[in-house]
């Protein structure tokens, strides 16, 4: 469950906690058509994860500004794919989705609602993005429970999971080049840049990068906010968009900025 929900869709699920919506069927099947003219198809096995696709897990603007990016030769890195709500939307515009999901239960879902739109382009990779290649703890809920993270903020039991740094996947082919990413990995997003930042320095890197930045989780592992802005900066991009929602902070960052797209406060 994401932090910066808005207060009618934080009153729907309040709703359904409190059974003033009669309770439904899990699980069941989803078509979401905001932002896909013929619409693609999730399979939610519970509550949280209906709200996540029917409200795009409040993140509308965000995924349609991310849509706008894409073009039909890229290779888009999804950092946190959760069901596949970005992975299976950007699949449709660009050659090859490479979605990083550590969480199991997360990677079961991706992976049904993969094949329930016949997408051949994703790629799922069951690793969480690091400044390193090895193992970490990953706190989960499951897919009932807030979204999972290498830090406890109270999202349940541990399990032991592989990291994987960007810049030693590159060199080792393990995955290609990317030319758009995404990142959402509460608070973890300091640490997953780190360990793209050859990459992000080269003239090859990313023309830009699209973070869900947690100023309230990054402390945990030791970082700011101003930290993330500061090493995008240092590697050559520049902010060109902010939305601030509740605790948490939506940027774009390009390699030569083109344009200011939008600034929120």
């Amino acid at each position: 469950m994401h932090l910066g929900e808005t207060f009618a869709s934080l009153r729907r699920k309040m709703y359904y906690l409190l059974g003033r919506i009669p309770e439904k069927q899990y699980p069941l099947i989803v078509c979401q058509r905001a932002l896909h003219e013929h619409g693609i198809t999730f399979e939610a096995s519970n509550q949280v994860e209906e709200w996540r696709v029917r409200e795009l897990d409040d993140e509308k603007e965000f995924l349609g500004l991310l849509l706008e990016e894409i073009c039909a030769d890229d290779v888009f890195l999804d950092v946190g794919a959760c069901v596949g709500i970005f992975a299976l939307h950007a699949a449709g515009k660009c050659r090859h989705v490479v979605a990083f999901e550590p969480d199991p239960g997360f990677q079961n879902r991706i992976r049904r609602n993969i094949d329930l739109n016949n997408v051949l382009n994703i790629t799922v990779v069951p690793e969480a993005v690091s400044d390193s290649n090895g193992e970490m703890k990953l706190y989960t809920g499951g897919v009932v429970g807030r979204s999972p993270s290498l830090r406890d903020f109270g999202q349940g039991e541990s399990i032991t999971v592989r990291t994987c740094s960007i810049d030693l996947a590159v060199k080792s082919g393990e995955i290609p080049p990317p030319n758009v990413v995404k990142i959402d990995i509460e608070g973890a997003e300091y640490l997953a840049l780190k360990g793209m930042g050859d990459l992000l320095s080269s003239p090859a890197g990313p023309r830009a990068i699209f973070i869900e930045i947690h100023p309230v989780f990054l402390k945990d592992f030791g970082a700011t906010a101003e930290d993330v802005i500061s090493f995008m900066e240092s590697r050559g991009y520049e902010r060109v968009y902010r939305r601030i929602r509740d605790n948490q902070e939506h940027g774009i960052f390009r390699k030569a900025a083109r344009e200011l797209v939008a600034v929120h406060s």
